[in-house]
């Protein structure tokens, strides 16, 4: 099975991979020291299609949550494991299509479009692990000039770690994706990544 959606990876460098810049990973994505940093990280990977940095923003324990109303393109328990969505964000990115789900495009991914606009402020819990909903909108954009877009609340929890390359305060990774229900008709992020 494949990870939904396409906000969707792999953060298990070793110590010795991480460069000695505090403020960088690899020279290019920030660190993120913040939850916000995690969020537009996120975004950037994304938008150039970059499952290297998307990979690197999500936790071991990650988990991709179908929305209620498409919950039936997920397994039994709702969820993809962190495996199953970088595989398909992966596909998403290269323009792997299956028929898993009865749909195919007519051609690959040109460009993402996405944007995550904050609904509320991080909501912290017991753990340490911090919450917060965002109104999210995305184009997919197809060599064949087609676009999907997918207009959703999605809720994004991030986790506290330590990572090994010396930094004062701890880093962030996406630890859970909610796909939450929305009053718009739209398809779902869940639809879309189980397309790949």
């Amino acid at each position: 099975m494949i990870a939904s959606f396409v906000f969707f990876v792999f953060l298990t460098q070793s110590a010795s991979a991480l460069p000695p810049v505090a403020d960088s990973v690899d020279g290019h994505y920030p660190v993120p020291t913040s939850p916000d940093q995690l969020i537009e990280n996120l975004v950037r990977s994304f938008e150039e299609l970059n499952i290297v940095e998307y990979e690197r923003l999500l936790h071991d324990r990650f988990r991709f949550r179908f929305a209620p109303d498409h919950a039936y393109l997920a397994p039994p328990d709702g969820m993809w494991t962190r495996e199953e969505d970088l595989r398909a964000v992966d596909e998403l990115f290269n323009g792997v299509v299956h028929s898993r789900i009865g749909l195919t495009e007519p051609s690959e991914v040109v460009s993402i479009q996405l944007t995550m606009t904050p609904d509320g402020g991080w909501r912290q819990d017991c753990d340490g692990e911090v919450s917060r909903s965002y109104a999210s909108y995305l184009v997919v954009t197809y060599t064949s000039g087609r676009k999907r877009v997918v207009s959703r609340i999605q809720r994004m929890t991030a986790s506290p770690v330590r990572f090994e390359h010396n930094l004062d305060e701890p880093a962030f990774e996406l630890v859970a994706w909610d796909e939450l229900d929305t009053w718009r008709v739209s398809p779902t992020w869940g639809r879309v990544r189980a397309r790949y």
